[in-house]
């Protein structure tokens, strides 16, 4: 039996440094470490493959000498991250991106893109469209990077670069990430605590609406001075269809996270906020637009048949995704051909200790659970055979699409279970409750750092609901213990968790991939992405601390009770 020890040598700021030096070396060779391109010029930042696999054996090491974990169990605990990385995280990007490759193959994408400039021939409103409320509806329908994938190979499709609709799509998945994948980080979040789930939303949609409205303006300001390198006037000339795109969004997160629970907040959101702009651009049209350059070469029209022959594909996947979040289907298909394998020689074999618990708990979760119908990733597959078959794919086209998907993701294949594998060796030896514990000793500014801990949670994870069922509880007993209301805390760490989304190694692979045909260009574009990313990220992290504070010592009485 492994016991946790959250202060291993007896000098807790060493003991926290130690914790994250992985996490140290990890984010100083995506962003700092001086190399050469294919082309030998110079740039900051390594291959992802070899950042995260370095960062993972630096870990397995402080685990084993510093934590004092059996070897055996530090492995375990790095493979089993590794499958889940695998499956369903992974399972779930190669299907997403084989979709897309059909709809490239067949023509159908050109057809699709073509139906969105109809709605506005800006590109800039575009991104609003695709990257902010298409993204925030495939987000609450099944989140896991599902949105990233699929929104950035449109922008890619519809003529924006590719490294841009990367870093456009990742600020896009921020503000409903808290209530994606059917709610899923805010059901996570009451279990482990035990706290009301409605609570812990309605507190959740009084802070992220705030951003819900910034975001979209965030993402016209990256795209039209930061990327496009124009003027001030291009970007206020966009404005009021960005109002209409955040308030409408905003408006509908924050009543809906009042009155109905986590469930459905982002696909409604989603869609009121397209329905309001689409209405809104029948009206209004900016003074200059800006049109793509494949759209002016453009000269075909297309029917209405067309369009929807085209749109088919995308109509199944979100059907499919629906479905796949219901609760009675995904109980009836979570029935069956589902397997586990219990890691022996882990699972039952580590002791979590107070203050993250109550009282020593041995963790029994140690097991690989295989559910080969009810993963997000298989209802995508299902719905890329229908698509596939919908479009009459020949089979040269089947294995066109198969192959380029597969080219793609061999760097993921790597990227992904390294960095997943890290946080479930943190989950068991311990790392990351280390690193809990130095936020929680913020005193009174806990509720700044309460914000802060989700984002690393997340960065770390990849997950909202997997940061929530991290820390969690903690994020509840340090609340308790500091006379704050833990309504507020676990709320925070949601909120500043879904900021943390858009720097996740996972995310940037995920993102990565869907825009870059070329594998090696992808792979070398990783460490500026992160950089540009971690900017974005770290600033609305900080806001998100700021709201905390503000609600923690300002207006407390907007805090929901338990019980009441």
């Amino acid at each position: 039996m492994f016991v946790q020890n959250y202060d291993p040598l007896n000098n807790f700021a060493l003991s926290v440094f130690c914790a994250a030096l992985p996490l140290i070396i990890l984010l100083y060779l995506l962003a700092l470490h001086p190399g050469k391109d294919s082309q030998g010029r110079k740039k900051l930042g390594v291959d992802a493959r070899f950042a995260t696999v370095t960062a993972a054996i630096v870990a397995l090491l402080i685990a084993i000498g510093i934590y004092k974990m059996p070897a055996t169990q530090a492995f375990l605990a790095w493979f089993l991250g590794a499958l889940i990385g695998l499956y369903p995280i992974c399972w779930i990007v190669i299907t997403v991106l084989f979709l897309y490759e059909m709809t490239v193959i067949s023509g159908s994408f050109e057809v699709m893109r073509h139906s969105i400039m109809k709605i506005t021939q800006d590109k800039r409103v575009q991104v609003l469209i695709v990257a902010f409320g298409f993204g925030a509806f495939l987000e609450g329908a099944a989140g896991f990077g599902t949105p990233v994938a699929v929104c950035a190979a449109i922008l890619v499709g519809m003529g924006i670069a590719p490294l841009e609709a990367a870093l456009l799509c990742l600020l896009g998945d921020t503000a409903p990430v808290a209530f994606g994948g059917v709610g899923i980080p805010m059901i996570m979040m009451g279990q482990v605590t035990g706290l009301p789930v409605n609570d812990i939303t309605a507190m959740v949609g009084r802070i992220l609406p705030f951003f819900s409205f910034l975001v979209p303006f965030w993402i016209m300001f990256t795209y039209v001075i930061l990327l496009e390198k124009k003027s001030m006037s291009e970007l206020f000339e966009v404005f009021p269809a960005t109002f209409v795109s955040g308030i409408s969004f905003a408006l509908t997160q924050f009543f809906l996270a009042q009155h109905l629970g986590p469930q459905l907040i982002d696909i409604l959101a989603g869609i009121v906020s397209i329905v309001c702009l689409a209405i809104f651009l029948r009206f209004w049209s900016p003074k200059n637009v800006w049109v793509a350059d494949w759209a002016k070469e453009a000269s075909k029209e297309y029917s209405a048949g067309e369009t929807f022959y085209a749109w088919v594909p995308w109509l199944i996947l979100v059907v499919i995704i629906i479905m796949w979040g219901t609760p009675s289907i995904s109980k009836a298909l979570g029935s069956v051909l589902v397997f586990k394998f219990p890691m022996e020689g882990l699972n039952g074999l580590v002791t979590k200790m107070p203050p993250v618990v109550p009282k020593p708990t041995v963790l029994k979760d140690a097991v690989f659970v295989l559910p080969l119908l009810s993963a997000t990733g298989t209802g995508i597959l299902i719905a890329a055979i229908l698509s596939g078959l919908w479009l009459r794919l020949s089979g040269s086209q089947w294995g066109s699409a198969f192959n380029t998907t597969f080219n793609r993701m061999k760097a993921p294949f790597i990227v992904v279970p390294s960095i997943v594998g890290i946080a479930f060796l943190y989950k068991y030896a311990g790392m990351d409750v280390q690193l809990a514990l130095a936020f929680a000793s913020t005193g009174s500014a806990f509720p700044f750092f309460s914000s802060m801990l989700g984002y690393l949670g997340v960065f770390l994870t990849g997950s909202d609901t997997s940061s929530n069922a991290l820390f969690g509880n903690l994020q509840k007993i340090t609340a308790e213990q500091l006379h704050i209301n833990p309504i507020l805390s676990t709320a925070l760490n949601s909120a500043g968790g879904v900021m943390g989304k858009m720097i996740s190694p996972q995310s940037i692979v995920v993102a990565l991939a869907a825009t870059f045909s070329d594998r090696k260009v992808a792979e070398e574009s990783f460490a500026p992405l992160f950089r540009s990313a971690l900017i974005h990220s770290f600033l609305l992290a900080i806001l998100v601390g700021l709201v905390g504070l503000m609600y923690a010592y300002v207006f407390p009485n907007l805090i929901p009770v338990v019980g009441k």
